[in-house]
């Protein structure tokens, strides 16, 4: 093998060639470092989202729970709420059937009142005739008075029977 020998001017141009070679590659190395510190700012802005992203989704899980508990509320108020109008359905029942029973008593008070409507008018014609009859005689005068009051008893009585229909059919209409 055969050693050669280099010369000053032949590592002068070594080094320049050398230089040229490099220079490119500082250039790339330096290029590479800012790319570098870029991609640590970006990976630090990434785990910054990253971490607000945990954060957002934290919140959400709470809110999300608050909305479950009010969506099972609300269902347990539904289900009240449908509970509550069953007992309304029965207690409209119930009403009704009151209002039926109510219909039939004043059908009842109706049917004694023309009865004893009736019984007043016989008791009337009775009264009338009995008087024409005893007019004459004195001594059947405190009898007449007498009937005269029944009649009169009667009479209230009936009187009092025809409001107490009328104020019971006034409170069936309302």
């Amino acid at each position: 093998m055969q050693t050669m020998s280099l010369t000053t001017e032949d590592v002068k141009i070594i080094k320049n060639l050398l230089r040229d070679e490099i220079r490119p590659v500082r250039s790339d190395v330096s290029s590479l470092k800012t790319d570098v510190s870029e991609l640590k700012t970006d990976v630090s802005s990434l785990k910054s989202d990253v971490s607000e992203l945990k954060t957002d989704l934290s919140v959400l899980k709470s809110d999300f729970t608050k909305f479950d508990k009010r969506l099972i509320n609300t269902e347990q108020c539904i289900f009240d709420l449908a509970d509550m109008l069953t007992v309304v359905k029965g207690e409209v029942i119930e009403t009704k059937a009151d209002i039926k029973n109510i219909k039939s008593e004043v059908s009842k008070l109706t049917a004694l009142q023309e009865a004893q409507t009736d019984k007043i008018q016989i008791l009337f014609e009775v009264t009338t005739d009995t008087r024409e009859r005893l007019v004459s005689f004195n001594k059947y005068n405190d009898r007449l008075r007498e009937l005269e009051l029944n009649y009169s008893i009667v009479s209230l009585t009936s009187q009092t029977n025809t409001r107490a229909i009328k104020e019971l059919q006034k409170e069936i209409k309302k």
